[in-house]
């Protein structure tokens, strides 16, 4: 078929058909170029860890940042995940407040991988996850350095870390609310991640800061109808909206109002309980996506 159609055209149809098609598969190579490439190339990993939460992000020069590393249950899919990533330190790892499904795996995490920098609030939690990262602190020689408002840290060239929650010496009534949220910026593209903060916190970082926009809403509490408040969801103003919770969990997250609220600003959603593990890549200027390993 295709050999009688090319016998019908003439010789400059044929040059300006071919020539189209080069441009084309030129135009294709230099898109997956800017995708794939890792020197300009950001990446953001939102880990299936069942109902937890686990993000690792790693930069286009290699440096790499994770936070929180889901429940004891998941932790060795937490370490596989990050090894299958061929990494083996990481330079910045943020425990974003002490309940078990975000630090339950932690301790397996300062065990496994040389870590530059480690960061959770000064607020403790009876618990065994709690005490096994303690442990593990005191045996990798590592001090913990909490992050608070106004904190900004350099991840890399072109990437920054905004800290924009908690705040320095308050005292929360709830240990979500103690959570370390984070916004990360490279060139102009940017990340929210909320961890389990509440609306209480939404409040405070909208008041503190005057702009909070973000391209990516990690949103808080896997979806729960104790964060993601409408104003805060306009403030924002996200074209994208990532959910980490598990499959048919016990809490019902993510919740309905939550889910219409995205539905109402027109927010695309990523959910691990029905996608898995999802990565996000940036250019710094446009974001792709796909599945995580």
């Amino acid at each position: 078929m295709i050999k009688k159609i090319m016998k019908k055209i003439n010789l400059k149809q044929k040059i300006i058909i071919i020539l189209l098609l080069t441009s084309l598969i030129y135009t294709l190579y230099q898109k997956l170029q800017d995708i794939y490439n890792p020197s300009t190339t950001l990446q953001v990993h939102f880990i299936d860890v069942g109902q937890g939460d686990s993000t690792l992000i790693i930069t286009p020069d290699k440096k790499t940042v994770l936070i929180d590393a889901g429940d004891e249950q998941h932790s060795s899919r937490t370490t596989g995940y990050i090894k299958s990533q061929g990494i083996d330190k990481l330079d910045l790892v943020i425990a974003t407040h002490p309940d078990a499904d975000h630090i339950g795996g932690m301790d397996k995490v300062i065990k496994n991988f040389d870590i530059g920098m480690f960061s959770m609030p000064l607020v403790s939690k009876d618990t065994k996850q709690y005490k096994e990262i303690k442990k593990e602190l005191k045996n990798k020689k590592l001090k913990n350095k909490p992050l608070y408002t106004g904190d900004g840290l350099s991840i890399g060239k072109d990437v920054k870390l905004q800290i924009l929650s908690p705040q320095k010496n308050k005292t929360y009534s709830d240990t979500n609310e103690y959570s370390i949220v984070a916004r990360l910026l490279y060139k102009e593209v940017s990340f929210l991640f909320m961890a389990d903060a509440t609306m209480e916190n939404e409040i405070a970082i909208i008041n503190d800061f005057d702009d909070i926009r973000a391209d990516v809403l990690k949103l808080g509490h896997h979806g729960s109808s104790t964060s993601t408040s409408d104003y805060f969801l306009g403030k924002v103003n996200p074209s994208i909206g990532v959910i980490s919770c598990g499959k048919n969990n016990k809490y019902g997250h993510p919740h309905k109002e939550v889910m219409n609220l995205l539905e109402k600003y027109n927010i695309m959603i990523f959910r691990t309980d029905e996608q898995g593990s999802i990565v996000l890549y940036s250019d710094g200027y446009k974001i792709y996506s796909r599945r995580g390993k």
